[in-house]
């Protein structure tokens, strides 16, 4: 009985703390897809233009390691150096595929950093943080 609860309870942990895990990757690629966007701007204020590749970030003088073209996911960032849909404002495509397969209209866009976006499938949502402590009788209510 008390090997029953014990593995009952080993399950329960482990299940909770699944989500950790990939909310830690798509926060890391968030970061990532920021440093990037950085570069990228920092190589077209230098040459006049968006590289074509993200490779040429890492050549002399670089803007950037080589080792941050991978996301945490291991694989590649998708990099196209035209205007996102032809807005101006969003001069190139930058995306995380998040573990998806290229081609998946899925992924994580470096101009919706800042927008709410659904998590991949397989994420928690991360907790809201407790209201403050209630006190019986007092509303919180002006």
């Amino acid at each position: 009985m008390v090997v029953v609860l014990i593995g009952i309870l080993a399950g329960v942990a482990v299940i909770s703390l699944s989500g950790v895990g990939v909310t830690a990757r798509i926060d890391t690629a968030k970061s990532q897809l920021r440093q990037l966007k950085n570069a990228l701007m920092m190589y077209n204020a230098r040459e006049g233009v968006f590289p074509e590749t993200l490779e040429q970030l890492t050549l002399p003088p670089p803007v950037i390691e080589k080792g941050g073209l991978r996301d945490p996911w291991k694989q590649a960032f998708v990099y196209k150096p035209v205007p996102v849909a032809g807005d101006a404002s969003q001069p190139f495509e930058l995306i995380c595929l998040a573990g998806k397969p290229a081609g998946s209209p899925e992924g994580i866009s470096v101009w919706s950093l800042d927008e709410p976006a659904a998590r991949p499938s397989g994420a928690s949502p991360v907790p809201a943080a407790p209201a403050g402590p209630q006190l019986e009788g007092v509303s919180s209510q002006p």
